[in-house]
């Protein structure tokens, strides 16, 4: 399959251990399998940016797809979140929380290649801190997680799959405001959303009760 990275710089040969740890997944190798969700990355630079092409084949790869199918996927997916990017004050604040759902639910990454997900850019990441925080429930947000359409992002996190991965081409993109509208448009989406909610959803404190 072909993925798409957009960047600030042309990156021929993506390096194992480079990324930073901080990132959504932790250290690796972010991509997406939607050329203009890359090209919306690589034109926020103010500088311009590229769009980096790759071939992948998952085949002969063990892949963690977290594509919020069920409420244990997008457990699955906040606590990874929680684990690797999660500011301090999140931490401070909602520390009970977090603990238990990376320790229930956030997976063992030792033997997967690479992980399937949706990404938390910044719009995304207040999301799920208000998750955090009791004040969005489960169900709005697997739907806020979609605001926008910026899709799934391929992430490698093993040297196997570092190692599988083949640079076709890149392509330079000018500066331009589509991201900043799409960020937008989402937050302006996520206070309608937010409207549906009620008491009868399943928030982190029920989570927490249910598994006392």
């Amino acid at each position: 399959m072909k993925l798409y990275h957009g960047s600030n710089k042309e990156v021929v040969k993506p390096i194992y251990g480079y990324g930073r740890a901080d990132c959504d997944y932790g250290s690796g190798f972010y991509m997406s399998d939607d050329y203009n969700a890359a090209s919306m990355w690589a034109s926020n630079n103010p500088a311009g940016g590229y769009i980096n092409t790759y071939e992948l084949d998952l085949k002969s790869l063990n892949v963690l797809y977290l594509n919020h199918n069920t409420d244990k996927d997008v457990l699955k997916w906040v606590a990874i979140l929680c684990k690797h990017r999660i500011d301090e004050n999140t931490r401070l604040e909602a520390s009970e929380e977090i603990n238990l759902l990376i320790n229930r639910y956030c997976p063992k990454l030792d033997d997967i290649d690479v992980i399937v997900g949706y990404r938390a850019d910044d719009s995304y990441y207040i999301y799920t801190r208000e998750f955090l925080l009791n004040n969005l429930p489960l169900e709005l947000l697997k739907r806020a997680m979609e605001l926008g359409n910026l899709g799934l992002q391929y992430v490698l996190i093993s040297k196997k799959a570092f190692n599988k991965i083949k640079f076709i081409d890149s392509k330079i993109i000018s500066h331009n405001d589509e991201y900043a509208k799409l960020e937008e448009k989402a937050n302006n989406e996520y206070e309608l959303l937010v409207l549906n909610k009620n008491i009868k959803q399943k928030y982190v404190r029920d989570i927490l009760r249910d598994n006392s």
